[in-house]
């Protein structure tokens, strides 16, 4: 990716392999952390009209967030509050 976008990283990212169970895990628990902030998004989106007052935004996130990741569309994750980098096996 560096070469790319012509840019060097500021630090190396040592990746952790995980299975797919520890992955999902990893996901679940990075959006449980964030519930709030998720659930704000979403009563901003329904002041503006973009979604219904009645959507609950977060459950249908993460459904579609560890669907990704259990079918292989999501194979890593970087969680940048710890700057870790969770690559599946």
């Amino acid at each position: 990716m560096s070469q790319v976008r012509q840019l060097q990283p500021l630090e190396e990212i040592a990746p952790k392999f995980v299975s797919m169970g520890e992955l999902m895990k990893v996901v679940r628990d990075d959006l449980e952390r964030r519930r709030q902030e998720i659930e704000e998004q979403g009563a901003v989106m329904s002041v503006f009209g973009l979604i219904p007052r009645t959507i609950d935004v977060y459950e249908p996130l993460l459904d579609a967030e560890l669907e990704f990741v259990g079918i292989g569309v999501t194979p890593s994750f970087y969680d940048g509050e710890t700057g870790d980098l969770y690559v599946l096996r």
